[in-house]
Formats: structure tokens, C-alpha cells, sequence
């Protein structure tokens, strides 16, 4: 079973891997939504806004184990598009 965690604490991480893509709570905005039972990324660059969804799990093996593959990739993906 994953982890819960606040969503500063996913949104700091992504901050940590791609200090480029802007602030907590402005250009990246995190949530958990409980029926998807998946991370809501969205990342906004001006009038750019690109919005994935993350496993739990990828998140648990990023925060906790410090493999950010999963969360790394998708966030790397959305950044290519903001740019």
C-alpha cells in the first residue's frame, strides 16, 4: 500500500528535479484525487497548461527510495511542452 503524502511534499520533489519548471502552487499544482487513485500533475507556463496523472507507487519509490524514474519521466515529458 503506498504512502500518503501531503502534496508540498510531491510538488517540492518535482521543484528538486526541475528547479526550471517554476513555483510550488503557481506553475506546478499537485493534487491526490482518490478516484483516479493517481497524482494529478498539472504544470502551467503562461497560457501552457499540461496535466498528467502518476501511479502512487512511483511517487512512493521517489520520495521514499529516491528512485525517481516513474515521477521523473512523466514531469519530463509535460516540461518539453511547456517550453
Amino acid at each position: 500500500m503506498p504512502k500518503m503524502y501531503q502534496k508540498s511534499d510531491v510538488c517540492k520533489k518535482i521543484h528538486t528535479l526541475f528547479p526550471d519548471v517554476g513555483e510550488c502552487g503557481k506553475d506546478i499544482n499537485v493534487k491526490y484525487e482518490s478516484g483516479k487513485k493517481a497524482w494529478t500533475i498539472d504544470l502551467v507556463k503562461g497560457n501552457n497548461r499540461f496535466k498528467t496523472h502518476i501511479d502512487p507507487e512511483d511517487v512512493d519509490k521517489c520520495l521514499i527510495g529516491g528512485k525517481c524514474f516513474g515521477l521523473g519521466f512523466m514531469v519530463s515529458q509535460l516540461r518539453t511542452y511547456i517550453k
